[in-house]
């Protein structure tokens, strides 16, 4: 997971990673991967993760740095039913394209997630300063 800058997590470690590559080292170039099986996405899904103002465990509060993935694939199933629902009456934004595997359909919900976390954590990494 990639913190937002800013964002309380506790642990500064990889905000100080991608200041220093970036900034020292003058790394051009960041990957940022994902694979299916994460057993951090199927926590998430299965709500293994600390609430707001919760302390919950340390991997509780690690998993919490996937929110605005779930967030992300839940505004994408809303977005999805609502654009199929609407009946013209009123302007509707179009949906934002979900992320999606070449050569083949996605299998399931928590390899939905995996996919949209890539896409989040991408963005996460855009926010920092360096």
């Amino acid at each position: 997971f990639v913190p937002l800058p800013g964002q309380e997590s506790g642990d500064d470690s990889v905000a100080a990673a991608i200041e220093y590559a970036v900034d020292v080292l003058k790394v051009r170039s960041l990957t940022v991967c994902g694979h299916s099986g994460c057993g951090a996405m199927q926590a998430l899904l299965g709500a293994g993760h600390a609430g707001p103002g919760d302390r919950g465990t340390p991997l509780q509060r690690w998993l919490r740095h996937g929110l605005p993935s779930l967030d992300r694939v839940h505004a994408d199933a809303d977005a999805g039913s609502d654009a199929a629902d609407h009946t013209g009456s009123r302007p509707h934004p179009r949906p934002r394209p979900r992320p999606r595997l070449a050569g083949r359909g996605i299998a399931d919900a928590a390899e939905q997630l995996c996919l949209a976390n890539v896409v989040q954590q991408l963005e996460h990494l855009r926010a920092h300063a360096s």
